[in-house]
């Protein structure tokens, strides 16, 4: 898959830029592999097609304008919402994963330093003090990580919401139009479009779901690609 020929082509490269990086101390080098990682887990996770699957809404808001154009212009405010939804939802959840991959990476860094110096540490009885130490790093980390997956989770659930308010919303509005005989087809489109728009927001509700990979990937393509 795309994840395999990334690695193919990139992990030789990336593995001697972080060794010659290691030799002129230039930070960032175990970053590299990670970042390099992290795309490739991300090309065989299901934020891929979701991603990709995203230009259907555009399709199926199409279809809902041949029906009728008013109906159009109703499914599309849906749209616009859900898109103002993922705009949010990445200004709120941006900082909180970037705030936990620099905690992570002190954590790490921490560590790996403890552990080089670990004859002198135990020798001087600083055991507590560093585990301590370490251990607030940790908790640091981790804070950050829930704060960012309960923002994902709120951004998902309110996706959803709108998800399954657009089909009922589109229903009632082509009953309308119906009574008015805009739509004088015996209700038939009515109930195609309340269908399609609610499968019009689908792919993007996907996309927001996973919309914390996606960021997570983008940021570390930004990190490697810096490197």
């Amino acid at each position: 898959g795309a994840g395999v020929d990334l690695n193919v082509k990139l992990a030789t490269r990336v593995f001697n830029a972080s060794f010659d990086a290691n030799l002129l101390k230039i930070p960032g080098a175990p970053q590299a592999l990670a970042d390099l990682r992290e795309i490739r887990n991300f090309f065989g996770s299901p934020a891929t097609p979701a991603l990709l699957d995203a230009p259907r809404s555009l399709f199926f808001l199409v279809l809902i304008f041949l029906i009728n154009p008013r109906m159009g212009f109703f499914a599309c405010a849906g749209a616009v919402l859900m898109g103002v939804t993922n705009v949010v939802a990445e200004r709120r959840i941006k900082p909180a994963m970037e705030a936990a991959q620099r905690s992570a990476s002190e954590a790490q860094a921490y560590a790996g330093a403890t552990m080089r110096n670990a004859p002198g540490i135990e020798a001087m009885g600083m055991m507590g003090a560093i585990e301590a130490r370490w251990l607030k790093l940790q908790r640091k980390f981790l804070y950050h990580q829930a704060l960012a997956s309960d923002r994902a989770g709120g951004s998902a659930a309110m996706s959803r919401l709108l998800m399954m308010a657009q089909g009922s919303l589109l229903l009632g509005f082509g009953c309308f139009l119906t009574l008015e005989g805009v739509l004088p087809d015996g209700g038939a489109s009515m109930i195609i479009a309340s269908i399609l728009g609610g499968r019009a927001l689908q792919p993007l509700v996907r996309l927001i779901s996973m919309w914390k990979q996606v960021i997570s990937a983008r940021q570390a393509y930004g990190r490697l690609d810096q490197f």
